[in-house]
């Protein structure tokens, strides 16, 4: 707790920003896949009309995570791939042996291998696309590191022909819906393009570009919800040129902020954790999302405050099992890099 009380020197707009996306995308996983189901996803159901009119204010909350490392940038090292691991590793068995204490010893989705050992390759499609980037990144700073700004900006013109045009618009194999690498790519180069060369939109111009494109989308969503074709169009693709006009509105709103808090800055360290717990198949479908189901029908007058209470609880308790986890994910991230750094010294040695 030391660290808590120290001087701060670095700024927290960012990181409040990553708690922040954290929070938007479990209330929009527990209205989507809880309450929403509930009411048998009818769109005449006012629950379900209004979630569906507010969902944009929350949908763009995993482009702004990927803005923000390619606003900071991302350095390839053994020990931030390995922390990731363990983090995948320990969530996934831990979150497997809920699932079978909740459930009386029933097995749940996946086995110890793939809980485990094989924890990269069995979780969420987000980790999987965020370790892509991770791979790529190597090579997209150095491609970044080499070009001027006119041949960025080319570089942008191009990236977003093929990932809007093509793939939102067109619905092309290279990039359908902005659930994959391609797409994080994308918005690692939007994110590097902001920091380097300081692209900067007045607070409140940021903040009234964001709140606009939502309710656009919102409209959108609500009024084209029997055209499955369309509703999916404007709903439900992160590569969607109106979303990733919102998101980077959101992330230049909290840029102009300047504040600094080691508090927030020491909760931020698990945002990635609230993702990794919240969203496992042993938790979010069988405890999470199942909770809000069987009670969204019964919270009378006040199902929204409900849900946002829970949804508190939900990252709050994220981050103090990540906090509590630190004395085995230490130890064991530690001696996992010592590995990797052996590894990586003989590897350059041949």
């Amino acid at each position: 707790m030391a660290n808590l009380t120290a001087k701060c020197d670095r700024n927290s707009n960012v990181e409040l920003l990553r708690l922040l996306c954290m929070f938007l995308i479990v209330i929009r996983h527990l209205f989507k896949r809880g309450a929403s189901v509930a009411c048998n996803d009818d769109i005449s159901n006012m629950d379900v009309f209004w979630g569906t009119f507010f969902d944009p204010f929350c949908f763009c909350a995993v482009n702004v995570f990927i803005l923000i490392s390619g606003y900071f940038g991302i350095k390839l090292k053994v020990n931030s791939f390995v922390n990731l691991y363990v983090r995948c590793a320990i969530y996934g068995l831990l979150c497997y042996c809920v699932h079978l204490y909740m459930n009386g010893g029933s097995l749940g989705r996946y086995g110890f291998t793939h809980n485990c050992l094989l924890a990269l390759s069995n979780t969420r499609w987000f980790i999987q696309a965020y370790i892509g980037l991770l791979l790529f990144s190597p090579i997209l700073n150095l491609c970044i590191k080499k070009i001027d700004r006119q041949t960025f900006v080319m570089f942008l013109i191009l990236l977003t022909i093929a990932n809007v045009y093509f793939g939102w618009f067109g619905n092309s194999n290279v990039n359908a819906n902005g659930y994959n690498v391609v797409n994080f790519v994308y918005l690692y180069f939007i994110g590097r393009y902001i920091k380097i060369y300081n692209l900067t939109i007045s607070k409140w111009k940021s903040l009234a570009i964001y709140v606009l494109c939502s309710l656009l989308l919102g409209v959108l969503s609500v009024t084209l919800s029997g055209d499955g074709y369309a509703y999916n169009i404007f709903h439900d693709k992160y590569n969607n040129p109106i979303l990733i006009i919102e998101s980077v509105a959101l992330l230049c709103f909290f840029v102009s902020l300047n504040f600094k808090s080691n508090f927030i800055n020491w909760l931020a360290k698990s945002s990635i954790a609230i993702y990794l717990i919240h969203s496992n198949p042993n938790i979010d479908e069988s405890i999470l999302y199942k909770f809000v189901r069987d009670n969204w029908l019964n919270w009378r007058g006040g199902r929204w405050s409900y849900l946002f209470v829970f949804a508190f609880v939900v990252v709050f308790g994220c981050i103090i099992v990540d906090k509590c986890m630190t004395i085995v994910i230490k130890p064991l991230s530690y001696l996992l890099n010592k590995i990797g750094d052996k590894i990586v010294l003989y590897v350059k040695a041949l």
